[in-house]
């Protein structure tokens, strides 16, 4: 009798243990990426329920979204540009090689906020901000994140490839400056820079991705009780 009984499966046992332990903590993160992502799309939508060009914003405004981790804000800034604009880049628009243009906006409240007016052409010069108190109507975001591709910025040379709002605000002397850029909204009429400012679009496939992952981790627990469970059960 004592042939017919099988060793208990401990390191099968184990190591489904472990694996499904992973699936299911792979599957949780996506779940709490999901949430995340949601916010950040019922952000968006928030912003782009309001009339930008009657929300005015200031640097209590921005503060307040960038304490409330907020993702996108829409509004109408009012301030005069300085002469201190610059190119970062390369960026491309409709396949043709570019910069976009980013100007230092000195707002009535004596806060500093960067503006990134639109794209230019590669062999374009740099079309000098307009004169005065302006109003600037756009979308106020975080800037895109560097990777591991993107090179150095170079202030030496006035080259820049990633937006490090320290750095700009040591090499330009800017005093105030805002951790969010107002990305101009508008449509290309022909003239230099052209707008870039859009609605951001996020791809949200966290759901199906935590389904995978639990579904793994099931899969894994039924082959688990087929191999080891079923047949022990069907010998008594």
């Amino acid at each position: 009798m004592s042939s017919n009984r099988r060793k208990f499966p401990l390191w099968a046992t184990i190591l489904t243990v472990i694996g499904v332990t992973i699936l299911c903590g792979l599957g949780t993160w996506q779940v709490q990426r999901l949430h995340w992502k949601q916010g950040l799309l019922a952000d968006i939508e928030q912003a782009y329920q309001v009339d930008a060009t009657k929300h005015l914003i200031g640097s209590d405004d921005i503060m307040a979204a960038w304490h409330e981790d907020r993702l996108a804000l829409r509004g109408t800034a009012i301030g005069r540009f300085l002469k201190k604009s610059f190119k970062l880049g390369p960026r491309t628009l409709n396949g043709k090689q570019g910069y976009h243009l980013y100007s230092p906006l000195l707002l009535l409240d004596g806060g500093t906020l960067l503006v990134n007016r639109g794209w230019i052409p590669a062999d374009a010069n740099m079309p000098p901000p307009p004169n005065g108190t302006q109003r600037v109507t756009g979308i106020l975001r975080k800037p895109d994140i560097a990777n591991e591709f993107t090179p150095l910025n170079r202030p030496v040379d006035n080259e820049w490839y990633v937006i490090d709002f320290a750095q700009i605000a040591s090499e330009k002397n800017l005093a105030n400056l805002a951790p969010y850029v107002l990305y101009v909204e508008g449509t290309d009429t022909g003239t230099l820079p052209v707008p870039v400012g859009q609605k951001p679009e996020l791809f949200n496939n966290h759901k199906s991705y935590a389904i995978f992952w639990f579904m793994m981790a099931g899969l894994m627990v039924v082959f688990y009780v087929l191999r080891f469970i079923v047949p022990v059960k069907a010998r008594r």
